[in-house]
């Protein structure tokens, strides 16, 4: 999940907002604008001046559950029909059923202004703008907390798992899962690799399945009773927070195509961090990431982590690069390793 705010059509005051309103709730925020816009922003894209161009870029970055800020009422009907929530600048929210009439309004004092006819400008921004602004925000993200779609690795959860994008055979074939051996499945959305994993490792094995996606936790809890799965826990927590597994316990960690989820919502840190923590001396950490190709299914390709930035992220916490697999057509394993002389 993420604010995207249109550059072009939002004054300063709504992307300081945006970027406190967003600090508080761990969504990043991205701002679109021409080059005509002289914008201070960690995540900034710049596009040219053509008519239109920031709205289909905005339009490209949008995936369902962010939230777009605009006041282009044509930018936010698309948006809006994508599944994303888009505010006014001053703090209205742009819903399906009022879209058709606000267009409709537009159109005619278009019309009016092509015909030599004036009409009314946008009201001078005030005080009670912004604040209306920032109570609009943030009562539109804790929305969409409670559907489950604040943080990216809750979104995974939503939509079609990696795992039937991917060869199952060739991953767990590569892993070298064992019976006996306990796996780590962190933001393991609906559980497919949790669920298989606890039948390589038989009833002498231990499956954890961890995600902040209530919704998906059950789901699997049920899964695995109707299956008659007895060695996988399910565990409701925050990886970027912390897991509550012991020290130096797991044999192989799994982080299936959530990285670049933690990244956006900058918990890339603390899930690795909890990672190597859990690990045993001899114990992996497997990362499967989407290709970095301007093709779906997957994210935007701006999003998606390439080889070496997943070993940049991953090596500063003490472990070192072994092997990278092509494991489907979209998707890329890579196995991280504690050095032979690690304690």
């Amino acid at each position: 999940m993420k604010i995207l705010v249109d550059g072009d059509a939002c004054p300063k005051s709504v992307l300081r907002i945006c970027k406190k309103v967003g600090r508080k709730y761990g969504v990043p925020v991205w701002s679109v604008a021409s080059f005509h816009h002289n914008i201070e922003s960690d995540h900034h894209v710049l596009v040219g001046d053509a008519s239109q161009e920031a709205d289909i870029k905005i339009m490209n970055m949008t995936d369902e559950g962010d939230v777009v800020v605009t006041g282009d009422g044509g930018l936010a009907a698309i948006v809006v029909g994508k599944g994303a929530k888009s505010l006014s600048p001053t703090g209205w929210e742009f819903r399906s059923d009022r879209i058709d009439f606000m267009l409709e309004e537009r159109e005619i004092k278009s019309k009016v202004r092509r015909a030599g006819g004036r009409t009314k400008g946008p009201k001078r921004r005030t005080v009670e703008d912004d604040r209306r602004f920032e109570v609009c925000l943030e009562q539109s993200l804790k929305e969409l907390k409670k559907m489950g779609n604040t943080r990216g690795n809750k979104l995974r959860g939503v939509g079609k798992s990696s795992f039937d994008l991917i060869d199952p055979g060739k991953v767990f074939g590569q892993l070298g899962l064992k019976k006996g051996n306990t796996f780590l499945d962190m933001a393991c959305g609906r559980g497919d690799y949790a669920i298989a994993a606890s039948k390589i490792v038989g009833g002498e094995g231990l499956v954890y399945a961890v995600d902040l996606w209530e919704e998906g936790i059950a789901a699997l809890r049920d899964r695995a009773s109707a299956e008659g799965i007895k060695n996988l826990k399910a565990i409701i927590a925050d990886v970027g927070e912390g897991i509550p597994i012991e020290n130096g316990t797991v044999d192989i960690c799994l982080m299936a195509t959530v990285l670049h989820d933690l990244v956006q919502t900058r918990d890339a840190q603390g899930a690795i961090r909890e990672a190597v923590r859990v690990l045993n001396s001899l114990g992996s950490l497997v990362v499967i990431e989407f290709k970095k190709i301007e093709r779906p299914p997957g994210p935007p390709v701006h999003i998606r982590l390439a080889p070496d930035e997943v070993e940049s992220l991953v090596v500063p916490y003490g472990l070192r690069k072994g092997q990278v697999l092509d494991v489907g057509p979209y998707n890329y394993m890579m196995t991280f390793n504690r050095p032979p002389d690690s304690k």
